[in-house]
């Protein structure tokens, strides 16, 4: 092994991430030719050319939904196996941006006295998520590769919001902006994200070197942001999301 190589993999943070992409990988990778169902089916039958970028800030799960038109686009509809590498890749991502979290947050709120703990601690969280049978549900479905891609751009837009306060920067406030419009894009549910970003300034009130001035134009943009989310999905808001689920569960 060359010494590059070898002194690059001994970063402890390094291992844990490729730990994480490897146990993924390892778990989902097999399944690749998992057929297509439910949802999938009903998508890709109605599924047309991939929107705009334009056209796409207009659509509710427009930017999530224009990556799987391009993945027909390219490799057809027929077989699951392109979909489902990009979303076990997806997975893998949000995996270990999770990790870079729970890594940052803990050593912001006191302890880092003893980094490896923490590391250890974060790695372990970030493997329960990446392995955890409920996360099937939305890494193994393709459909639902708008959770994950929400999920993703909501802890960029958390690691992105941190280093804001911590060091003043207004790139990361553009960046924690710009990745909670992603995660919008990707699926309404990210809309709340910016309760969290707030329950974080409370947290890191005293490390923060942010200006007052830049966190309200980032909280307006944000605002401004959750408010198309909102209007664009006004008719599933305060609704049954899913009509049937009462029949259903009644059998």
């Amino acid at each position: 092994m060359p010494h590059s190589l070898a002194a690059w993999l001994q970063d402890r943070n390094r291992g844990y991430v490729l730990l994480i992409v490897g146990a993924v990988f390892a778990l989902y990778l097999p399944f690749l030719g998992n057929p297509f169902f439910f949802d999938d089916l009903s998508f890709f039958s109605a599924a047309s050319a991939p929107a705009s970028w334009l056209d796409a800030l207009g659509q509710p799960r427009g930017l999530s939904y224009n990556t799987l038109l391009w993945t027909k686009q390219w490799f057809g509809d027929t077989l699951p196996h392109a979909y489902r590498l990009v979303d076990a890749v997806l997975h893998a991502a949000t995996a270990c941006t999770l990790f870079a979290v729970i890594r940052n947050l803990l050593r912001s709120g006191g302890l880092q006295d003893d980094t490896s703990v923490i590391d250890f601690a974060a790695a372990v969280a970030a493997l329960v998520f990446a392995l955890h049978p409920v996360a099937s549900y939305a890494a193994g479905y393709v459909i639902q590769r708008s959770i994950v891609m929400a999920t993703l751009f909501s802890l960029l837009a958390v690691l992105a919001w941190r280093e804001a306060l911590l060091h003043g920067r207004r790139v990361w406030l553009a960046g924690a902006v710009v990745a909670y419009l992603l995660a919008c894009l990707s699926k309404e549910h990210a809309v709340a994200l910016p309760l969290v970003l707030a329950a974080m300034l409370v947290l890191l009130r005293r490390q923060s070197r942010a200006s007052l001035a830049a966190l309200g134009v980032a909280a307006l943009a944000m605002a401004a942001i959750g408010w198309m989310t909102v209007a664009r999905v006004q008719g599933v808001v305060g609704m049954a999301y899913e009509p049937m689920s009462a029949h259903l569960f009644a059998q």
